[in-house]
């Protein structure tokens, strides 16, 4: 039951929250750090994680086990309201569904104030899914196929992007990894504890199959020069003024391990040109805002929820003093018992 709660809370600390709060000086355009005798608190999410329900598929579907899928007899009415009845918190579409199916979706969350997310489809160009108001874009499928093989027309998507303010979660760890079939070390012995044995096995023998797919050197060549021009392409999208969020891909993707996993993604965006605080605010105030939840969650300020991470050691100077946690308080209380797995596993 232990490794069960540190795994949950390895989950619900994905969101960072924080806001720049001097002694003497409130200034609400800052987004840094909350300064207090040299303690840097970061403000964490209160405990709420917000999930999408089973995913949203073609019919068949990529993964029947966990999806929903869909096609023209679909009474979408009664479908997307019994998700929302149950606890989704938005909607996530998935790599097969058709057009019409998806519009469907986009004139449901239109008219009830709903957010919807999703992989761009396979069957569904990336300029008519964002104008149909896509709003958040997982991984980099699709657009890296614009910012590579139609470079001529990676402008124009910029600008819809913008003008629909569509939001990209790029999870560059499962790119980096993919950089990695020859280490050794892939296995963090350290966190596996949280990784039930189904899914170790499962990835184990996902990550072997890769490995025989990618023997050759020029296979690892292409490998390293994709990851390196899909951080260009994250540096292009930054720079542009396109909407950033953190998300790791748990699960989806062989090691990757929940919670430190965070760490590492944050770690790639600066990589890939976003300043530190820059890095921190795709976990923090852009999903709030997503979320349409910023009036709650996204930053320290008098009447949010806020559990909090303290640090002994500033992120802005070095992103990795994100893991020099001093003290935890989650859910109102104290976690001062730093063998407790859950206190363990956030670092």
């Amino acid at each position: 039951m232990k490794g069960m709660k540190a795994t949950i809370a390895l989950l619900l600390l994905i969101s960072i929250c924080y806001r720049n709060i001097v002694p003497g000086q409130i200034n609400e355009a800052d987004t840094t750090f909350l300064v207090i005798h040299n303690i840097h608190i970061v403000d964490v999410t209160n405990g709420k994680i917000f999930g999408a329900g089973p995913m949203i598929d073609g019919n068949p579907p990529v993964y029947r086990d966990f999806s929903l899928p869909v096609d023209a007899s679909t009474d979408f009415t009664k479908a997307l309201d019994s998700l929302k009845n149950n606890g989704s918190d938005f909607f996530k579409t998935y790599s097969l569904i058709k057009e019409e199916q998806l519009k469907e979706i986009s004139d449901y969350c239109r008219k009830n104030n709903f957010q919807l997310a999703g992989h761009l489809s396979e069957y569904v160009k990336p300029e008519t899914a964002i104008a149909l108001g896509q709003k958040s874009i997982e991984h980099l499928n699709g657009i890296y196929e614009v910012w590579n093989e139609r470079r001529s027309n990676f402008d124009s998507l910029i600008h819809l992007m913008l003008a629909n303010q569509t939001y990209v979660c790029p999870t560059l760890i499962t790119y980096q990894l993919k950089t990695r079939l020859r280490d050794t070390t892939i296995v963090n012995k350290e966190y596996s504890k949280y990784i039930s044995t189904t899914l170790a096995n499962e990835w184990k023998i996902t990550w072997a199959k890769r490995v025989e797919r990618h023997k050759k050197p020029e296979d690892w060549e292409v490998l390293d020069k994709t990851y390196l021009s899909q951080l260009q392409l994250i540096s292009q999208l930054h720079k542009r003024g396109v909407m950033l969020l953190a998300g790791s891909d748990f699960a989806g993707m062989p090691y990757v391990y929940p919670g430190i996993s965070l760490h590492q993604e944050l770690k790639l965006l600066t990589k890939a040109g976003l300043l530190n605080y820059e890095a921190l605010k795709t976990a923090t105030i852009n999903p709030a805002i997503f979320m349409a939840k910023q009036h709650l969650y996204g930053s320290v300020s008098v009447g949010k929820y806020a559990d909090l991470l303290i640090l002994e050691k500033n992120p802005l100077d070095d992103i990795d003093n994100l893991r020099a946690v001093e003290l935890v308080i989650l859910k109102g209380e104290l976690l001062d018992d730093k063998s407790d797995d859950v206190f363990m596993s956030i670092r």
